[in-house]
């Protein structure tokens, strides 16, 4: 069986299912649906993972154990409630599809449909490519002007000096300002 309960009080989503081997299985997602508005809920099964849109934004996308895919010929569809061991089914429902296809969810939400790039958008990320080559070439030059001037500098020496007054004086030299004993350092 295949069952999805929306539960209002604990706030969140249910998917109820049988593994291939025949056990029972229950995904929980957290999630409120009752809040008084409309939602499109899609839920996408494959052999290890279960998708679940609501409004067509992608919520949860999870690892499961292998849920039976086996549909027998005399499978019993219900909508609401799948029998009365709860409280009965308090809601509405508007246009149910049972989409049975990889991706079925698109069929909903025909914007996710962007999983390759146009053709636009690849001719874009050429351009930006391109431009990025650009500024790494110029940067690249510019790093390698750089460092042949720090070569350069490696063989200079540099004294320290001070200047005072328009006198220029050496490192560990000292001189008189008035009162003051001063000292390039």
């Amino acid at each position: 069986y295949l069952e999805l309960e929306s539960s209002g009080q604990r706030n969140e989503i249910c998917l109820h299912y049988r593994t291939r081997d025949q056990r029972q299985h229950t995904e929980v997602f957290p999630y409120s649906l009752a809040d008084d508005h409309w939602h499109k809920l899609s839920v996408a099964f494959s052999v290890s993972h279960v998708v679940l849109h609501v409004d067509c934004n992608r919520i949860y996308e999870r690892v499961i154990e292998n849920p039976s895919m086996d549909i027998p010929s005399d499978t019993t569809v219900w909508l609401g409630q799948r029998n009365q061991a709860h409280g009965y089914f308090k809601g509405i429902m508007q246009d149910v599809q049972l989409v049975v296809m990889p991706q079925g969810y698109i069929s909903q939400c025909p914007d996710l449909n962007r999983t390759c790039p146009t053709c636009n958008d690849f001719h874009g990320l050429v351009q930006k490519i391109m431009e990025l080559q650009d500024v790494l070439a110029k940067t690249s030059s510019k790093l390698s002007r750089a460092e042949e001037q720090m070569q350069g500098l490696d063989g200079c020496y540099c004294e320290r000096s001070c200047s005072m007054n328009g006198v220029l004086y050496r490192e560990d030299e000292g001189w008189t300002d008035g009162c003051r004993n001063c000292s390039c350092y």
